[in-house]
């Protein structure tokens, strides 16, 4: 079913980054995937189709592989760190590890993931006199969605906020999340807001090596042509 969404929803400026109340927003319609996907009668066969991770895919991990090497030659200064850093990107056992491995081993549910919650695949509500709000309308770009881990999402979304504004967020979302999904399960979860920070902190580690990848993209491409 398609929804024309035009008049009623936008999408964030890219120059700016998501505030709180936003991130918030997502958060919450999250849990209330989660539940969705967690209290489904039909739920392994539901998720059956998505058991592929786009990302351990031979020809992504060879992607980005290449980007990585060719910012590396492009960016001297940046090349020690890069080196350090990318096996979270071309290592297929630690992509497993950090899209589903880690927080299937500390017990938390498997969910869909979207995988690419980044700001101009999230649009936005607008009031009834056309002002801009904070609460989500709608998420797009549904292509790469797989089953993984519950705090990939959020990993990713994160990433779209100005340094403090994550650090801050990095202070409570997980106790949001933990209990907003609590409240929609009507029931205490099997997994404590503990169990959630070490499978965030191996996805923010790839999210942020995958950043940089991308933001090497242009880079690649201007040398490549030259």
């Amino acid at each position: 079913m398609m929804e024309d969404l035009t008049e009623r929803a936008y999408i964030d400026r890219l120059e700016e980054g998501l505030s709180k109340r936003k991130v918030e927003s997502v958060v919450r319609h999250l849990a209330a995937f989660h539940k969705f996907i967690l209290c489904a009668e039909d739920r392994e066969k539901l998720l059956e189709p998505f058991q592929e991770i786009a990302f351990a895919t031979p020809s992504m991990v060879e992607l980005f592989g290449k980007t990585l090497e060719r910012g590396i030659e492009a960016e001297p200064a940046m090349g020690r760190l890069l080196r350090r850093m990318r096996r979270a990107v071309i290592d297929e056992g630690f992509v497993r590890l950090a899209y589903r491995d880690l927080a299937k081993r500390a017990g938390l549910p498997e969910v869909l993931v979207h995988s690419d919650f980044k700001t101009n695949n999230l649009l936005w509500r607008r009031s009834e006199d056309g002002r801009e709000t904070d609460e989500l309308a709608a998420v797009i770009d549904w292509q790469m969605v797989f089953v993984g881990n519950p705090m990939a999402d959020i990993a990713r979304v994160i990433t779209c906020c100005e340094t403090e504004v994550r650090r801050d967020l990095e202070t409570y979302i997980f106790q949001l999340y933990h209990d907003e999904l609590s409240k929609l399960m009507g029931r205490k979860l099997s997994f404590t807001v503990d169990d959630l920070r070490p499978a965030y902190d191996i996805m923010i580690v790839n999210q942020a090596v995958m950043h940089t990848a991308g933001r090497l993209s242009p880079v690649c491409l201007t040398q490549a042509s030259t």
